[in-house]
């Protein structure tokens, strides 16, 4: 995919969010991989994976990351370029010398990075606390708590304290900026980075570290364009496989996670509708929201604790929306001004942000004080994990002397006229000096044109005139139309020469032009190199807090999710118990078909793993289901307020469904695995009541997706084949979502061979050995049906 670029060179914003570089490495069966989102300016590291399948962990990875750029070792490149080609021919693929992927390297250039991202905090915790005109946390939040009519962000952060003297907002008034470590040791910079990223990073993952140093090289390199050289990555994030559910491509696809927006057709007067999971809880109104709820949605969580804290979240925010009215509403009216500050502090850090990024910078610092404003009105205490994570680690005092900061010394106003950056009067005394000289130079100029005219004719040397150009100097300029007479008088000015024409005027250089250029100078370029200094001085200061501005960025994006995901629907109670797992469904709906429905039925859903149900439920059409009176109360039938299953020895954990096609049986299955994955998301589900064990697999055979025009045979092969990877997970806590076989036979079956006959005679006696199976926790049972899967592929 070739990229596009802005008037300056820089990569166009559109190419940056679909920039991603994905570095992979193979070695005695331990997968290592590290990528890079350049939007977000993210560097992902993934935690060694052991003893997976390569290629389904690889198509797993491909469909969640969804690179444009991958780096292989040349040791392993042919098996992984196979895999990646057949999954998107047009990824890029760059392979490197196997003496490229070493531990030591990696572990090497990501201590090299760590050390030059990350200031010296001793000196970012005082540079700015130390300037004594900016309010205390106090007068900040109560100042926030009076205003009754929102300001403009300059004029509220201008407000925000008392006016200090001029020059106590200079640039000069601060302590030196960004003297990174500077009065320690490199050997105790080495060791003290390596401790801290031994918390952040797990430094047993080697296969994973050795792919960090083809990916720092590739920066350094400019490997994949020049717009990418010197691009450092702003934040670091580690990501462990094992805590997040396994969920194959085909179950995406199958359950309608991730689809395409349909548009509205011309004849209806519809907008886009909702296709799939992500556009039904996709409210997000940030960048980083949008960008963080794809994350969960692409890795559903296993972690019982983040879980709750979710669930418990959009709890407290549902409830304040309820008491409160607007609160959703005008919390998301302050986080969409959040844009994405790790791209705006990479820009800093690369000194190629413009007007508009600084101006955004200073944007998120008001919304953030809005948004601890809102917080710290609310009446009551609120036990919510989000909004007490933002107030502990949120400093907004710090974040309105950042804010202050920027506005005392940048003028927005200028700058959108200049098209660059303008540092304000009284800032530094040497710019304001350079400044009222260029101010007083047309007519200091003026007063030289009249003093070189002097010995001219008067009909000649009233047009005579002495004009600036920058980086061209001071130059004497007469109409094209006296050039001819000027020349015959050129002899009364020492060193006269031409040196450009237009089509209108002469422009000629002289003995005092050329002292002029000395002794005055360039000053506009002066103007602009000062001002490039003092802006590097901010940026520098402002990067020592890089880490403040990302947590809380981070934060939001978690708090917009929160407000994003919030609904009708009930909180599952989430279980996660080795000994006994539970799927407790009651009036459950699918949440995207019910949107399209006049009338949905809801239907129960009772499966248990090392717990008794009391019956066996199996029907006609889940539409039409109405359970036999039971021997043993059920969830629904149960007075008791605690929601689960009554353990009995009769237990089954298969639920065997019939019907006649387009009875709803694939709706109803889809349902179950929708409900089990959002509650992993930490969403609420559409239910009366849900209790879900932790499920760490999911599978379904719900929807094949072979290509038109293959028959049965290829149809029922490919139901059979995925059957081959079940068995081991089914044992395990896996959720096997599995459609009746005869969903997957067409209408007309076609003449079938005596070879295809007696398969098919040998596949009715598997598939009745199947249905007798009772316990797959049983020994004999689990067994039996390794040899039923055994059998069936051996017939493919």
């Amino acid at each position: 995919m070739s990229n596009t670029y802005d008037k300056h060179g820089d990569i166009a914003e559109n190419d940056e969010a679909t920039m991603v570089l994905l570095v992979l490495y193979w070695k005695s069966s331990q997968l290592g991989c590290v990528y890079y989102l350049h939007q977000f300016r993210e560097l992902y590291f993934i935690m060694d994976v052991k003893n997976m399948d390569l290629k389904d962990i690889v198509l797993e990875l491909l469909h969640q990351i969804q690179p444009t750029h991958v780096i292989l070792c040349k040791s392993n490149e042919l098996e992984l370029t196979a895999i990646i080609k057949n999954y998107d021919p047009d990824i890029k693929i760059e392979s490197t010398n196997a003496k490229s992927f070493t531990y030591q390297k990696g572990r090497q250039e990501l201590i090299n990075w760590y050390i030059e991202i990350t200031p010296n905090t001793s000196t970012a915790s005082t540079s700015l606390q130390q300037q004594q005109h900016y309010p205390t946390a106090a007068s900040a939040h109560s100042s926030l708590g009076g205003q009754s009519t929102p300001m403009h962000p300059q004029d509220r952060l201008r407000n925000g304290s008392p006016s200090p003297s001029s020059s106590s907002s200079s640039l000069s008034s601060l302590p030196p900026s960004y003297q990174h470590h500077r009065y320690i040791s490199d050997d105790n910079i080495t060791k003290q980075a390596l401790f801290n990223l031994s918390s952040m990073v797990p430094m047993d993952s080697f296969t994973t570290i050795t792919c960090l140093a083809p990916l720092f090289d590739a920066f350094k390199e400019g490997l994949f364009g020049p717009e990418m050289i010197g691009i450092k990555p702003m934040t670091l994030q580690t990501i462990s496989l094992p805590d997040t559910m396994h969920v194959p491509i085909d179950v995406i696809r199958s359950l309608e996670i991730f689809q395409p927006r349909l548009h509205p057709s011309t004849h209806q007067k519809k907008g886009k509708e909702i296709t799939s999971l992500y556009h039904l809880l996709n409210y997000t109104v940030s960048p980083g929201g949008t960008h963080l709820l794809k994350q969960w949605i692409l890795r559903p969580s296993l972690n019982l604790t983040i879980i709750n804290e979710r669930q418990k979240s959009v709890a407290i925010f549902t409830a304040m929306d309820q008491r409160k009215g607007s609160f959703i509403k005008k919390l998301a009216s302050y986080l969409k001004h959040v844009k994405n500050m790790a791209r705006i502090l990479g820009r800093i850090y690369e000194h190629r942000a413009k007007v508009s990024e600084w101006h955004q910078l200073l944007q998120f610092i008001y919304y953030v004080i809005k948004i601890d404003n809102l917080l710290r009105l609310l009446t009551t205490p609120v036990d919510s994990p989000i909004v007490e994570k933002f107030m502990n680690l949120v400093d907004v005092e710090l974040l309105t002397r950042i804010g202050k900061y920027i506005n005392d010394n940048i003028t927005f106003e200028e700058s959108q006229l200049e098209g660059r950056l303008t540092i304000k009067k009284g800032i530094d005394r040497d710019l304001d000096l350079l400044r009222s000289k260029y101010e007083a130079l047309d007519n200091y100029l003026l007063q030289v044109a009249h003093e070189i005219s002097a010995p001219l004719p008067v009909d000649i040397g009233h047009l005579l005139n002495v004009v600036y150009f920058p980086q061209l100097g001071y130059l004497l300029t007469l109409p094209s139309t006296a050039h001819d007479y000027f020349a015959q008088n050129a002899f009364l000015y020492d060193g006269c020469t031409l040196q450009f024409t237009t089509q209108e005027n002469c422009y000629y250089k002289i003995d005092r032009m050329r002292d002029m250029d000395e002794e005055i100078g360039d000053l506009h370029g002066m103007i602009i190199d000062k001002q490039i200094e003092l802006i590097q001085e901010i940026s520098e200061q402002i990067l020592q807090h890089r880490q403040l501005i990302l947590t809380t960025t981070q934060t939001l994006a978690e708090m917009d999710c929160m407000a994003a995901i919030h609904n009708h629907y009930i909180r599952p109670q989430m279980t996660d118990d080795d000994d006994q797992h539970e799927l407790t469904i009651i009036q459950g709906r699918h949440p995207l078909q019910e949107l399209v429905m006049d009338t949905f039925i809801a239907n129960d859903t009772f499966l248990a793993s090392g717990m008794t149900l009391a019956t066996t439920q199996s029907a006609q059409s889940p539409s039409h289901f109405v359970p036999p009176k039971p021997r043993y109360p059920t969830p629904s039938a149960s007075s008791s307020d605690r929601l689960g299953l009554l353990r009995h020895t009769d237990a089954k954990n298969i639920l065997l469904l019939t019907g006649a096609n387009y009875s709803g049986k694939s709706i109803y299955l889809k349902q179950i695995g929708l409900i089990v994955y959002m509650a992993h998301l930490g969403s609420f589900v559409p239910a009366e009541r849900a209790v879900i064990s932790v499920v760490d697999k999911l599978f379904t055979s719900i929807q094949t997706a072979e290509m038109p025009g293959k028959g049965v045979g290829a149809s029922f092969g490919s139901w059979c084949a995925s059957l081959g990877g079940i068995p081991g997970e089914v044992l395990e806590r896996a959720t096997t979502l599995y459609q009746q076989l005869s969903q997957e036979m067409p209408y007309e079956e076609p003449t079938l061979t005596q070879q295809e006959a007696r398969r098919y005679e040998d596949l009715d006696g598997l598939l009745a050995r199947f249905l007798n199976l009772q316990d797959f926790d049983n020994d004999e049972d689990a067994g039996e049906l390794q040899s039923i899967i055994d059998s069936v592929a051996s017939l493919f």
